[in-house]
Order: C-alpha cells, then structure tokens, then sequence
C-alpha cells in the first residue's frame, strides 16, 4: 500500500501536469433525464450490465447478468442472465420483452456482462463471462423466429485443457465488413493465460475461431499488457483497445501485475503494438474500449490511481514523427469509470461515473454522467449532466444526440434500471 506522503506527491505532481484542464462550475447543464425502465428482478433480469445497442426500428437491446426466473447459476448469481429488448411506445413508456433467459451455464452461459452486437438480418450476438460447455464462456447468437428467439452457441472457450483458445471473455464481439466476429478473451492463450484476440468466421451454419494474438502476463514478455477488454475498429482493419494489467510493471503498479496499457492490432499483419503504458500517477487498471476521433486520437478512462485516485480520462495522439503523446484530460475525483465514453462530431466525450469507492478511490458515493469538451489550446471543459446512481455501462447515441445507459442496482425495485440523458 503506498503511503500518505506519496499520495500527496503524486496529487501535485498530477495537478501540474492537468493544470490545463478546465474545470466547469458543479451543476447541471439543462439536460432532461428519464429511466426508462426498471427491472422487477426473477423473469426479466436483475443487474443490467454491457453496452445497450439500437436496431434499424429504434429499439434497445442489453443484457443482464443475473436473473431470469431459473433455479440455475445461484451461488455467485441469482440466475443465469437475460438478453432484452426496449420497444418505444407511443405513450412515451418503454415496454420490456425478455428475448431469452439463460437457463442452465451449461448452453449460452452465465454472466452476460458484455456488448451485444446485432447483424443486417436483426440476429444478436454476444459473450458469457462463465458457462458453456466446458464453462470457460461462450459466444452465443440469438435468430428471432415465429416462435420466439432460438439460442444457439456459435462457439464455447477451452474444449481442451490449456485453454489455448482463451476463457472467460468479458467485453462481447464486433463485426468486420465481411462478416467475420472479432472479440477478446480475459484468459486462455498460448502465451501464460493473459487472454487473447480472437475471430470467428462463419461457413454454413458453423463459425471457427482462430486465436489472433496471445497476451502474456509476465514480466519477462515485456510491457505489451494483459486481460484485454471490447475491441475498436477502424475503417482500416485495425484494432484498438485496453488492458487491465501489464505495460509497466514498476512500482506503485501492483507488483507482478502492472498497471495495464493501451494497444493497437493489426489483422492483416499480425502486428502488435503497446502505445502507452500507464504508471499509476497518469491513471491504472483500464476495464473498457476506447473510442476514436476524426483526426485518429484514442480517447479512454481508467479506474485507479490518477490524481484523486479515482482514475482519469486519457487521450493518446499520434505524432508526425511516430510514436504517440499521452495527456491526461480529467482527473475523476467522485469514483470510477463505467465502461466506454462516448464521443460526438465536435469532438466532445461523455462518460459514465461509477461512484464506487474501492482501490485508491475514495470519492463521494453516487456516479455522474459528464463531458469534456475541447475549447482550444489543449484546453478542456467539464461540465456535469446528470447525477445519477452507479452506472454500469458506457454510453451510446441515438440519431437525435440523446443518451442511453444502465445501473446496476436503484430503481423502483433495486435490481438496477436503463436511463436516458438529453445533454
């Protein structure tokens, strides 16, 4: 544990370099704040977790990751977990049709804790943390039908002992333009059970997975990181990305683990590259994806260390010479980050505060939605949105600009709820 005397070090050493952050008065912005649905627990879900997703129609998908109504998964869970569906009523109410409830671990899985991600023909795809047939995670499919939705397990981790392939993938999937799923596992691979990039590619009816990069979590494999999280990808086929732990291994990182990193991939060549590696005083332990702006800067948040604690919000821009420039943005102060910002067309990022009090961290209970908005000269804006109960999730658009995310717990019945910010 580090000491009082270095934490206030670092506090001002991190004051210095964040001095050109511009801090907004506390308050809210004239933004209009709605829950749109709260869930009872039982049959439709309990702790709604993972990025929401829009279909063509204006409807929201997400998971949860207990409940269901099932006697399974209880110990660690109440329930297996649901996927869900919001449908916009004329009323201005929401109306909830739980798509399918995970009965056993043993199919589909336990923990929907990740991203879903829809294709053209309204099929859902999406990651278990747990479950399948070896119970190292699955990556399931849902094909809505006359009779309802049809699960099925498009591929289950670990079929032999290693896990060479990864276990346990946390962060769901994404599509590229020929169809093919890209995803991370937190575990498994051939390089110490770090965790992995892998791809699914479909042929008639079958998907194959084939590991893309292997993540080692040793010290001696270098500063390339471990436990990676939800891919990004950019209109050229590169991936983007965070780990939790790894890149640089010294001291106040957690010795052994690391701090974490942030990472770039290439399918087409197989090149892996570690652009920042974080060292406690710049912010630790990133869990989400990263989003990307017009001009190619990388913008993420992690969730320790940083001035206050509580992490930080980070942008990484590529120089012209090679190589990239870290800046730390803001400095959280009310407790964690949840999960991945999004970002508008003039540049501005909204995030989700967890409020959680853990680590390092020691803010005020209660999260936030915000944004920072750039104002020149390197100079950035905060302003408070909305203060709202721990998120769960990151945030995402719709067509009119609002935005959409989940809390774990609170609501009418505290089994968490779906909410709506219009900033």
């Amino acid at each position: 544990m580090r000491t009082e005397i270095h934490l206030t070090i670092w506090a001002r050493q991190l004051a210095i370099l964040s001095f050109l952050l511009i801090l907004a008065p506390a308050g809210w912005a004239g933004s209009k704040y709605k829950v749109l649905y709260n869930f009872k627990g039982g049959n439709d879900g309990i702790d709604p977790h993972g990025n929401l997703v829009f279909d063509a129609a204006g409807n929201l998908y997400g998971t949860t990751a207990q409940g269901g109504g099932t006697s399974a998964c209880h110990g660690q869970y109440d329930g297996c977990g649901v996927v869900f569906q919001l449908v916009p009523q004329s009323s201005g109410d929401w109306k909830e049709n739980v798509l399918y409830s995970f009965s056993t671990g043993s199919t589909g899985g336990i923990g929907l804790e990740g991203n879903l991600v829809l294709d053209p023909a309204g099929n859902v795809y999406g990651t278990a943390y747990w479950g399948g047939s070896d119970y190292q995670g699955t990556v399931f499919e849902l094909t809505p039908g006359s009779g309802g939705w049809t699960e099925k397990d498009i591929y289950a981790f670990c079929p032999s002992r290693g896990c060479d392939d990864g276990a346990s993938p946390a962060s769901g999937v994404i599509f590229d333009d020929a169809g093919n799923l890209y995803g991370t596992a937190t575990a498994g691979g051939t390089d110490g059970g770090g965790g992995v990039i892998f791809k699914l590619v479909p042929s008639n009816g079958t998907w194959t997975e084939s590991v893309l990069y292997s993540f080692c979590p040793y010290y001696s494999c270098g500063s390339g990181g471990w436990f990676p999280w939800g891919l990004t990808r950019t209109a050229n086929g590169d991936l983007y990305s965070t780990t939790t732990y790894g890149g640089n291994y010294v001291w106040p990182c957690i010795p052994g683990d690391g701090c974490g990193a942030v990472f770039k991939f290439s399918p087409k060549s197989g090149d892996y590259v570690a652009l920042h590696q974080f060292d406690g005083r710049d912010g630790a332990f990133p869990n989400s994806a990263v989003v990307l702006d017009k001009q190619g800067n990388v913008y993420g948040t992690t969730t320790n260390d940083g001035a206050f604690g509580c992490g930080t919000v980070f942008q990484l821009s590529p120089k012209s010479e090679g190589g990239w420039m870290y800046n730390v943005l803001y400095n959280l102060r009310r407790g964690a980050s949840a999960g991945s910002m999004a970002i508008d067309s003039a540049g501005d990022l909204y995030v989700a505060n967890a409020g959680l009090m853990a680590g390092s961290c020691q803010g005020a209970e209660g999260g936030e939605v915000f944004k920072l908005s750039p104002s020149g000269h390197s100079h950035w804006t905060y302003t408070r949105i909305h203060e709202i109960n721990s998120a769960s999730s990151g945030l995402i658009f719709d067509k009119q600009g609002n935005l959409y995310g989940t809390a774990p717990n609170g609501g009418t019945n505290d089994y968490g709820f779906v909410f709506e910010v219009t900033p």
